[in-house]
């Protein structure tokens, strides 16, 4: 077989597409675009080989840049998040036996940690540090 049908790639390609629509991986999306560009290829009358080092090299440059900018850009993102409420002050009315506490920040409930070393008093506390869900405290 000298080469293939291009409307094949396109299926697939565009059936990958709207997989990824679904799923949010971008990872699907590039597969879907590396057979995009190989129906192109398919549609030049170039041999399979030819298909399968186009869509090889669209398959890798592709998910390269998805990890590359998916691996910098959720750090950052987080940081800049997480980075908007430390120092910020709360107070805490009482200390669970756990060593934990709950706290009012930002209109909503939070559970809070004490840093080590830092004393468990009812008071005022700054934000070091937050964990998910939970603000670590330090004594002010």
């Amino acid at each position: 077989m000298d080469n293939t049908d291009p409307s094949m790639w396109m299926y697939y390609g565009m059936a990958l597409v709207v997989l990824d629509v679904f799923v949010g991986s971008f990872y699907l999306a590039v597969l879907g675009a590396a057979c995009l560009v190989t129906a192109l290829v398919s549609w030049f009358d170039l041999t399979v080989a030819w298909q399968l080092v186009s869509f090889a090299t669209t398959t890798l440059a592709g998910g390269a840049t998805v990890y590359y900018v998916r691996r910098f850009k959720t750090n950052y993102e987080a940081d800049t998040l997480q980075n908007l409420d430390i120092g910020k002050c709360v107070m805490v009315d009482d200390w669970t036996p756990q060593g934990t506490a709950f706290v009012t920040y930002r209109g909503a409930q939070w559970q809070a940690t004490a840093q080590e070393g830092a004393e468990r008093r009812p008071g005022a506390f700054e934000i070091v540090a937050v964990n998910g869900p939970i603000l670590v405290l330090k004594n002010m």
